[in-house]
């Protein structure tokens, strides 16, 4: 081996031009083909080495480098093959073409794995339509391209700064906007990050706005930008999240506007309107101090008008039933006599022996009619106050228990009779028959005012009635009283029926049914025995009518006969006072104001519940009437509870506590406390509540 290589190129053969007998024509032939295919064979990898280099994207380029071997490997043996016609060397000529048959299997070899994937490859046709879809790729992106431009002129054309750039701030677009207003020129600001060289200031993270991008497609807020010249602008920025040309990437578009003066403005408006707020307000405390002087004039002045018309009103009610009692008694007194006379012929007609029967019977229809005249006499001597009494110191409670068995006889099985007697009830001096004439009367007409049945309340209760009080109802004096109430469930009465209902001979029952002196009775005789009656009736509700008799008090009074009332234990407390009656509102925040207490007062339940949510100081004591307008005391209370669950609640009503109950306004263990009131009872109540634990 080594002696073949050492006359590789030794040409000790004899040349190929012997085989041709060194004849021209074929020999040139042979030399000249040779050559050309020699020429040819080496161009080809040239070919290729330039073809790679245009086409850097071909993915089996080793495929074309073994090619190029095998084509030179080719093209060597034909350049022997002109060498060989004169030179003998064919140790050299068979080396290249043992080289030229390792390139051609070598590239056989590797073209077999190759043959599915060239199977594969677009025919003409097909590339033909690639290409035309190709084509109308190109063209639409080229419309694309044109529409862009116009887009981007017209947006150029924008007052307001357009950028479009990527979720990390990469800028694409700068329109001449932005460089009017940033000062950088568009081809200063492409590629380089917008929040970082305009200093961006952001309301919330970065991080937290691009995810709301990202969820919501768009995004609003003020920023703050640094020109180029080192100013400060806020910007009302716009950002809209769109997809880019780039498959599954995004961009954003974001629109921004020069709104620093705006904010400046606002910022001096904001100041001027906290300076002016100020003075607003100083002006309204003073206006508000003027008008509660003002409304406290007013209402002073309202309360004078209102109790001097309630003193009117009464003195003129009682100078009519006077009036009417007058008239009333004289014709009793009158008619009596005449009955006298009418008695006693009929008597002596009676006792002659010498009457016929007729006549006998007749006179006995006179003696009935005049027996009934007489009846009605002495109801009309009642109503009058002219009628013989005997006063004895009595027990109220004894009586009503001595009656009760008698009242349910009357009332019927249908309505029920309850009594709530004081244990301690103070007596009183009055005629025990016409206190039970009293108490039969109104139980009567209570059963008469509820015809399908319902509940009377009969109650006995000591009362303390001062000059406030007094000041207030004409013709009472202040002192100690025992009261008598009796309540109905009925439908209740009209204030045109409760103005007219003592008068004598007014009924509002059907013809026939009523004379119409039942309460004229009552009213005689309450006022005979020095007491006084008031009713309270609303329609719905029933009717209390409540009856205070001077209650019989040794040592109570001092040498000038005024009442001696007791001091309560002062209070800090603060109390919420719901009261609609402007009289009794202010009486009451006097009074407890008086006794040390802070009052929050309102005369209705929207403007109650408004001050419990707007004070965050606690409130101890919700003081509210049972029955208002709109809204219930009952009611109010639940709602203001919710806001201030510590507070402690105390109701006050013209209605008998256990009327009140009876109609399921009130539970029975909420604290209660009837009007009228003194002063001095009101302020042992509130102690009392106050000063109780809360239930739990």
């Amino acid at each position: 081996m080594g002696e073949f290589f050492r006359k590789l190129f030794t040409s000790d053969f004899m040349p190929h031009g012997t085989c041709y007998l060194w004849n021209p024509s074929v020999l040139w032939l042979n030399v000249i083909s040779d050559g050309l295919i020699c020429a040819a064979y080496y161009a080809i990898p040239l070919l290729l080495f330039l073809f790679f280099r245009k086409r850097s994207d071909i993915t089996f380029r080793w495929v074309f480098v073994a090619f190029a071997g095998f084509i030179l490997a080719c093209g060597t043996t034909h350049l022997l093959g002109v060498w060989t016609v004169w030179h003998g060397t064919y140790r050299l000529d068979g080396l290249v073409k043992a080289v030229t048959a390792f390139a051609s299997v070598s590239t056989a070899v590797l073209l077999v794995p190759l043959l599915p994937a060239l199977v594969k490859l677009p025919s003409p046709t097909a590339l033909q339509g690639l290409n035309r879809q190709l084509q109308q790729e190109i063209d639409e992106r080229r419309r694309m391209a044109g529409v862009l431009e116009r887009q981007a002129s017209l947006m150029d054309l924008a007052y307001d700064a357009i950028i479009v750039r990527g979720l990390d701030g990469d800028i694409r677009f700068w329109n001449r906007g932005a460089e009017n207003m940033y000062g950088w020129a568009k081809d200063q600001t492409l590629g380089r990050v917008s929040h970082e060289f305009l200093a961006t200031g952001f309301p919330e993270p970065l991080e937290t706005i691009n995810q709301q991008l990202r969820e919501t497609g768009h995004w609003e807020g003020e920023l703050t930008h640094t020109t180029r010249n080192g100013s400060a602008l806020v910007v009302a920025s716009r950002w809209a999240l769109r997809e880019s040309n780039a498959p599954g990437t995004y961009e954003v578009m974001e629109i921004n506007r020069d709104v620093t003066k705006e904010r400046t403005a606002r910022e001096e408006l904001r100041e001027a309107n906290q300076t002016l707020e100020v003075r607003v307000k100083e002006r309204t405390a003073a206006l508000e101090q003027a008008a509660a002087s003002l409304e406290r004039a007013n209402a002073a002045l309202v309360e004078q008008i209102d109790r001097s018309q309630r003193l009117e009103d009464q003195l003129l009610q009682t100078q009519k039933m006077e009036a009417i009692g007058q008239l009333a008694g004289g014709i009793a007194h009158d008619f009596n006599n005449l009955l006298t006379v009418v008695f006693g012929y009929n008597r002596m007609i009676l006792e002659d022996q010498s009457n016929t029967a007729d006549v006998l019977d007749w006179a006995g229809q006179v003696r009935d009619a005049a027996e009934r005249a007489a009846s009605l006499t002495n109801q009309l001597l009642a109503f009058s106050r002219r009628q013989v009494l005997q006063p004895k110191i009595v027990d109220l409670n004894e009586i009503v228990r001595n009656m009760e068995r008698l009242l349910r006889r009357v009332i019927g099985e249908d309505i029920d009779l309850a009594t709530r007697l004081d244990p301690v009830l103070e007596s009183v001096q009055a005629d025990p028959g016409h206190l039970e004439q009293v108490i039969m009367n109104l139980v009567v007409n209570a059963r008469d005012a509820m015809p399908a049945g319902g509940k009377i309340t009969v109650e006995t209760a000591n009362m303390t009635l001062d000059e406030a009080y007094t000041r207030s109802h004409s013709g009472v004096a202040p002192g100690e009283y025992v009261q008598l109430a009796i309540s109905d469930t009925g439908e209740g009465m009209t204030e045109e029926t409760q103005r007219r209902i003592f008068e004598p001979f007014f009924t509002t029952k059907e013809l026939g049914k009523g004379t119409g002196l039942g309460l004229s009775i009552v009213y005689g005789i309450v006022k005979q025995n020095g007491g006084e009656i008031w009713v309270y009736s609303q329609q719905g509700l029933g009717t209390t009518f409540k009856i205070y008799l001077p209650a019989v008090l040794p040592g109570k009074y001092d040498e000038s006969g005024r009442l001696v009332v007791s001091t309560s234990e002062r209070g800090h407390e603060t109390i919420l006072l719901v009261e609609d009656e402007t009289n009794v509102r202010m009486l009451v925040r006097a009074v407890l104001k008086k006794q040390g207490y802070t009052i929050l007062e309102s005369k209705d339940v929207h403007h109650a519940m408004r001050l419990a949510r707007e004070r965050r100081e606690p409130i101890d004591l919700l003081l509210t009437d049972v029955v208002m307008p709109d809204l219930s005391g009952p009611e109010l209370a639940r709602q203001l509870l919710t806001v201030h669950p510590e507070m402690k609640v105390l109701y006050m009503s013209g209605y008998a506590d256990s009327a009140i109950v009876r109609h399921g306004v009130l539970p029975p263990e909420v604290a209660f406390m009837q009007k009228p009131f003194t002063p001095e009872s009101l302020n042992i109540k509130v102690r009392e509540v106050l000063d109780r634990p809360r239930a739990t």
